[in-house]
């Protein structure tokens, strides 16, 4: 015999089927805008099976892409960070979109974050973000420097936490459950950063 000692609440399968119907309010609800003076971009994979089942996956927005790990079939997940650790914005798209497409999806809300300066990798080379200079680039770009490569090593903390958080594991069936599964990953994430 089975006891239900919290009768009051919903099943697991309600729970999920009324996150997912709160899905904008969770994804608003998990990063707040806010006035930045610089912020961190990257992006990480988020495979939804191995390269050599894609073929049999049954998630329909799902794409080859490729990154700096390889070869990964799924979506990409970019992001903004600040320089103290706190997830400012993020977009999760198909894996063979480019870095710099997504990195101009997130610079659609760049005036209402108050104009940021974007310290970025070589993926998102463009004028306009700050990026490392290139080993074979004749000139050095003036606006470059040594402290941001150490601003961008925040980023990839951010991103450590978040994959020993389980963000790549576990299995999805479209993309409103991986959306979601992502949403609360980052609210949990970001709850340290609120004042109490």
């Amino acid at each position: 015999m089975v006891l239900n000692f919290w009768p009051h609440l919903p099943s697991l399968t309600q729970a999920t089927v009324r996150l997912q119907r709160l899905l904008p309010v969770v994804e608003a609800a998990c990063v707040e805008v806010e006035d930045l003076d610089f912020a961190v971009i990257d992006s990480m994979p988020l495979p939804v099976c191995r390269s050599k089942r894609a073929s049999r996956c049954k998630v329909k927005e799902a794409t080859m892409g490729y990154g700096t790990q390889g070869s990964v079939y799924g979506f990409k997940f970019h992001a903004w960070s600040t320089l103290n650790g706190k997830l400012a914005q993020y977009v999760v798209l198909p894996a063979n979109q480019h870095d710099l497409m997504a990195g101009y999806e997130l610079n659609a809300k760049w005036v209402a974050y108050g104009a940021p300066r974007i310290i970025g990798d070589k993926a998102y080379v463009d004028g306009c973000n700050l990026t490392p200079p290139k080993k074979n680039a004749k000139t050095v770009d003036p606006h470059w420097k040594k402290e941001y490569g150490t601003a961008r090593k925040m980023i990839e903390t951010v991103f450590s936490s978040l994959t020993r958080a389980g963000i790549r594991l576990g299995q999805v069936k479209d993309l409103r459950s991986l959306r979601l599964k992502v949403a609360l990953a980052v609210m949990a994430y970001n709850w340290r950063y609120i004042n109490p």
